[in-house]
């Protein structure tokens, strides 16, 4: 299969990209081919359309295709080890020439697969935008591409996830997202991050539900309140650069939040997220995680609510 490269998170030269699947098993394959081919059966997302294989780079296009090989288990059922991505752009001395610009090995045994797979299913549609010489399809969300770089140069899968964000505007056109980015947090494996993501969420709730009580109180509107300190919280987040600095900002933030009382999170895992944030190794992946949480936060994260809590969700 051929994908076409539009890139939203970098400028690069390379515009189509070639998957070739690494076959071990080729009944498996064989098999698998004829699944995602079959008309009678309704494959999510599989696609051999136009829009379907618009992708931001070629690691999305690399794991899009063994997830559609694979279904929802890469590793067993597919006859595929892998596969070797082989990106074709426009040479110097001839725009209408292409040439290989770049090739690169794919896995499939990253234990976070199923935070992409959620990502690329939710957020990797693609969209056309009229131009003056007809339509340009583009990815609607830049998520699927970070996610896919990431996994596949074996980073952390929020890596770079800052720079999604670093502006008022980027950070609401993700926000528009959250039912895709919150089937990415239920996909993710890794407990240092649900445990971040989870407190981050129940701390915002609880500030919120405060925000809007006092907003009440005093007869004005409490969303124009609950923007503005959503913006202050992305702009603390962004400007804290050494890990005391995050970790102590975290700490007050969800001691603001639990004047009566701990969070819940503290209360079942206080020594792991203590651990978590005082490392300094963990600067970097803290700040993306709970960039990743502001955005990503939705009714369905909240527990059983007190009346004013509930009330205050109603209202955002």
């Amino acid at each position: 299969p051929v994908f076409l490269l539009r890139s939203r998170t970098s400028e690069k030269k390379a515009q189509a990209c070639v998957v070739v699947p690494e076959v071990t098993d080729l009944v498996k394959f064989a098999r698998a081919l004829r699944s995602i081919t079959s008309e009678s059966h309704a494959f999510r997302r599989f696609t051999d359309t136009y829009l379907g294989r618009v992708v931001g780079g070629a690691e999305e296009a690399a794991l899009k295709l063994l997830l559609d090989l694979a279904g929802d288990d890469v590793a067993s059922h597919s006859g595929v080890g892998g596969c070797r991505a082989i990106t074709m752009g426009k040479v110097a001395w001839d725009a209408k020439q292409l040439n290989r610009s770049q090739a690169f090995q794919v896995d499939v045994d990253n234990p976070e697969l199923g935070v992409f797979r959620a990502a690329v299913t939710h957020l990797g549609r693609a969209k056309i935008l009229a131009g003056k010489n007809g339509g340009f399809a583009i990815p609607e969300s830049p998520v699927p591409e970070l996610v896919a770089a990431n996994l596949t140069a074996r980073r952390h899968w929020a890596s770079s996830f800052a720079q999604l964000v670093k502006t008022k505007k980027e950070a609401k056109y993700l926000a528009v997202a959250q039912k895709g980015l919150q089937h990415m947090k239920e996909a993710i494996r890794d407990v240092d991050d649900k445990t971040v993501i989870d407190a981050f969420h129940e701390a915002w709730r609880k500030s919120m539900a405060r925000i809007y009580g006092d907003a009440k109180h005093d007869g004005i509107d409490g969303n124009r309140r609950v923007e503005v300190e959503r913006e202050r919280i992305r702009n603390s987040i962004l400007r804290a650069k050494t890990a005391d600095s995050l970790a102590g900002w975290f700490l007050r933030f969800c001691a603001d939040a639990s004047r009566e009382g701990s969070l819940s999170m503290f209360q079942q895992n206080g020594e792991r997220l203590r651990r978590f944030l005082f490392e300094p190794r963990n600067v970097e992946r803290l700040q993306n995680l709970l960039l990743f949480a502001l955005v990503s936060y939705a009714k369905s994260d909240e527990p059983a609510s007190t009346p004013a809590e509930n009330a205050a969700t109603q209202s955002s």
